[in-house]
């Protein structure tokens, strides 16, 4: 008997086993988050070696390997964070995406390095990562703001503000997908 309530029904609810899980980090101007060992600290904290624990037991859940600290210690540990959260909840097909607006060279081989060697110690085949760089092309008046920026001035708001409102500040170039063996 069909009910005739606007709720879903459980026939009609998708198994969340079957729905593909993608979490995406951004990034523009900050660097580098600070590696696993530099967040930990020396000696390490107590709370957040059991917050890395905790990651490392969503990332075994959802890929049926472990990481170990001592494995991780030179990866960012926003990265650790990131895949964690992928592996949760339930899910066949998991994906990390690092996106990343105007990245220099030294930057995107820094990412690409990063997940890579996470792609290798985690070795799921059910598990994705992917960079998805876009390019910014500048206007002048984006340039002209990022000069004052340079310069120490910050009270900008209002300009980035009427920029974006005008559509005059910056256009996205083609983005790069680079899928992390």
């Amino acid at each position: 008997m069909k009910s005739s309530s606007l709720a879903p029904h459980e026939e009609d609810t998708p198994d969340p086993c079957l729905i593909p899980l993608f979490l995406s980090n951004r990034k523009y101007t900050e660097p580098p988050y600070p590696t696993v060992q530099e967040w930990l600290g020396y000696p390490p904290s107590e709370n957040r070696t059991e917050v890395l624990e905790g990651w490392f037991d969503l990332i075994e859940e959802g890929t049926d390997n472990r990481l170990y600290s001592e494995d991780v210690f030179d990866l960012d540990y926003q990265m650790i964070h990131l895949t964690a959260s992928a592996c949760y909840p339930d899910g066949i097909d998991r994906y990390v995406i690092y996106q990343c607006f105007d990245l220099d060279e030294f930057r995107k081989r820094h990412y690409t390095e990063q997940l890579s060697k996470l792609s290798r110690l985690i070795d799921s085949p059910n598990l994705s990562f992917y960079v998805l760089i876009f390019p910014l092309i500048k206007s002048a008046e984006y340039k002209k703001l990022e000069r004052l920026w340079d310069t120490g001035v910050r009270d900008l708001s209002n300009q980035v503000k009427e920029g974006f409102k005008k559509g005059k500040l910056l256009r996205f170039g083609k983005p790069e997908i680079v899928k992390i063996c």
